[in-house]
């Protein structure tokens, strides 16, 4: 043969049991799971979980996922208890802690075994057995438990759990991600007798959409919040803008009703929880209002997290006749999280 067609890579056993551990990952993970490799050069997590639901009789992506490492083995070293140990090097224990309900996978390739670790697991163990193993270059971590349908049902509930208690961190008074219509009922409290207003809530479901400003006017003790909070309670106004956007929607609610200002970055910083008080001074609610850089620029930008915006403006009208009020209303619409992902403004 020429030499062309000698002097090639080697496919050796190494690459062969990486594609063999991650075929099998996969497979096991199916259809819960939808396995997202770490692009390559991966500096100790080669990819994520990401937790799937049905909805509507269809598999569904959620974002929600679990980060993890995953080892191959052709020559297993088994213990006397008929686990299995595999050495890791200490930087990638490290490493992996900062990533989301991380954990290990083992895949050894004689038996076709897939072997589960959580990372938060491997770590009490060190601490417990072997103090002062970050010193070393390695650690040896034990497997036993295989990947089954328990094992599943286990990282679902983990996972959910993780990212429900993050976005709820993310959250306030008057801020909620991921908007559903139990959410948005214990948000805005409407009224459970209101009926009627047919025409209304027909008009204010079609012009709610990305990019649009929607107006709500009318008398004083006209019904307009009213007519808000039953229009974005209401499951299919939620549906049609899930349908419309196909991705999560963050709602803001942001009262400029209050006595002492400035009022509409008072009543943004509580929604966003950032302090306990919205109507009364005190110093550390001074202090998050004054800081519009961070409160605008970083704080709204860091709690909506990519989820277009749906921000409802009470009150606006006391921003029309202050200048120094219609200053922060035009900061706060061009800010970051309403220029690239909002889909709403309504005042």
């Amino acid at each position: 043969m020429a030499e062309h067609e000698t002097n090639l890579p080697i496919d050796d056993q190494k690459a062969e049991g990486e594609r063999a551990s991650k075929n099998a990952a996969e497979n096991l993970f199916r259809p819960r799971f939808i396995f997202r490799p770490e692009p390559p050069p991966d500096r100790g997590a080669d990819g994520s979980f990401e937790l799937r639901s049905v909805i509507a009789g269809e598999w569904r992506a959620t974002g929600r996922r679990a980060w993890c490492q995953l080892k191959h083995t052709s020559t297993p070293r088994r213990l006397a208890d008929g686990s299995i140990s595999y050495p890791v090097d200490t930087k990638n224990v490290n490493y992996l802690r900062n990533y989301p309900c991380p954990f290990y996978l083992l895949y050894v390739w004689p038996t076709t075994e897939m072997l589960f670790r959580w990372h938060r697991d491997v770590l009490e163990e060190l601490d417990r057995e072997r103090p002062g193993w970050n010193e070393q270059r390695e650690v040896n971590i034990r497997f036993s438990r295989c990947v089954d349908e328990a094992l599943l049902k286990e990282i679902d509930v983990e996972i959910d759990s993780y990212h429900t208690q993050v976005a709820r961190l993310a959250e306030g008074p008057k801020f909620l991600r991921f908007l559903r219509p139990e959410g948005a009922r214990r948000l805005l409290e409407p009224d459970p007798l209101f009926v009627g207003r047919e025409y209304e809530r027909t008009i204010f479901q079609q012009r709610i959409r990305r990019g649009r400003v929607v107006l709500v006017t009318g008398e004083p003790d006209a019904g307009k919040k009213e007519l808000v909070r039953q229009c974005l309670s209401d499951p299919a106004v939620l549906n049609h803008l899930d349908a419309t956007l196909g991705a999560p929607v963050a709602l803001l609610v942001v009262d400029v009703g209050s006595r002492i200002e400035p009022r509409l970055l008072r009543g943004l910083a509580w929604g966003l929880g950032l302090h306990k008080s919205w109507d009364n001074e005190s110093v550390e609610a001074t202090k998050q209002i004054r800081e519009r850089a961070t409160l605008l620029a970083e704080e709204l930008p860091a709690r909506v997290q990519g989820q277009h915006l749906l921000v409802i403006i009470e009150n606006a009208d006391r921003c029309l006749d202050d200048q120094g009020e219609q200053s922060d209303l035009d900061e706060l619409l061009g800010s970051e999280p309403l220029r690239v992902g909002y889909i709403g403004r309504i005042l």
